[in-house]
């Protein structure tokens, strides 16, 4: 038996297209699907509820604000060998279930999995989105260069993995601390990818499958420039690892080896300005926005007062 797990918080946009995909799945084995409302305040709730009679679906409530405290939620109501995590924004292929359950069963040395994540563009991407944003950190897209085979743990992406449930049994969960958090923008991304890393310091291995498939919704707004640098933000944050050898010198705070690091990157974008070269120009301040990251999670790891979700302790 196959378990699915989907958050969501405030999906009533996609979640018809991503619960219709559901309810296409072809497979003849057993399965089910928790879909964990994350404290949704739209129609959200409604619209779960009205696919109950088109599929194996359990709706769970989670107040605690949070994708990764409604996945563990969820945990503790899998059933079956395996689980499949995905998110409230994608059009699974019809035999997504199917393609897993045959790839999972080929490689019984391997218990984290990761498959294919193609766009479902609700607008028209410019030249600019397709060549000059990165697609996995940006859209959490897989490259078509990639073939099946063992990968690195970071390769392990949340809008379409799996995880042999023996994991779970074994105690492991998702850290509450990483990820989104309902409403809140300033997150440090990572929330699958800090999960997986772990596995694979215990022991786990990780293997990418190309055959099962996922379409990510990528909406309008998404390819808006402050939404991608406000991505660039939040990916830097996951990025930022504190030395632990030695303690950097800091600047206000700041370590300085990041300040550095900012400063050139703050060049590399002044001077595309006068290459006039619109695509440097996109790069650099991505690079820009990244490099602001580390430095903002420099700060909260250094400040006991800021917390993982960047919030600042009045104490």
């Amino acid at each position: 038996m196959i378990t699915v797990i989907a958050a969501t918080y405030n999906g009533a946009h996609t979640l018809p297209r991503f619960l219709d995909s559901m309810a296409a799945q072809s497979t003849d084995e057993p399965w089910k699907l928790l879909l964990v409302d994350n404290a949704s305040t739209d129609e959200s709730a409604r619209i779960i509820k009205s696919y109950k009679d088109r599929l194996p679906l359990t709706y769970l409530f989670e107040a605690k604000k949070g994708k990764n405290a409604a996945i563990n939620q969820a945990l503790s109501c899998i059933e079956g060998d395996l689980v499949v995590l995905t998110d409230d924004d994608v059009i699974a292929a019809p035999d997504w279930l199917t393609n897993y359950r045959a790839a999972v069963d080929q490689q019984p040395d391997f218990d984290v999995f990761g498959g294919t994540i193609r766009p479902y563009w609700e607008g028209e991407p410019s030249e600019l989105h397709l060549e000059c944003v990165p697609q996995g950190p940006v859209y959490a897209l897989t490259r078509h260069e990639w073939e099946d085979g063992p990968c690195s743990p970071y390769n392990i992406w949340g809008p379409n993995m799996a995880i042999r449930a023996r994991v779970f049994s074994a105690g492991y969960r998702f850290d509450e601390q990483v990820g989104p958090n309902s409403g809140e923008n300033n997150y440090m991304m990572g929330s699958e990818t800090s999960f997986t890393s772990l596995l694979a310091a215990k022991g786990y291995k990780s293997f990418h499958i190309s055959s099962p498939s996922v379409q990510h919704i990528i909406r309008a707004r998404q390819m808006a420039p402050v939404w991608i640098y406000g991505r660039a933000i939040r990916y830097g944050r996951s990025l930022f690892s504190p030395p632990t050898h030695y303690q950097p010198k800091r600047f206000f705070g700041y370590p300085i080896y990041i300040c550095i690091e900012l400063l050139f990157c703050y060049v590399k974008y002044l001077l595309s300005y006068m290459s006039l070269n619109r695509k440097l120009v996109y790069q650099y301040k991505w690079s820009v926005n990244v490099s602001k990251g580390k430095l903002f999670q420099s700060k909260s790891v250094f400040d006991p007062r800021i917390s993982k979700d960047g919030s600042v302790s009045k104490s």
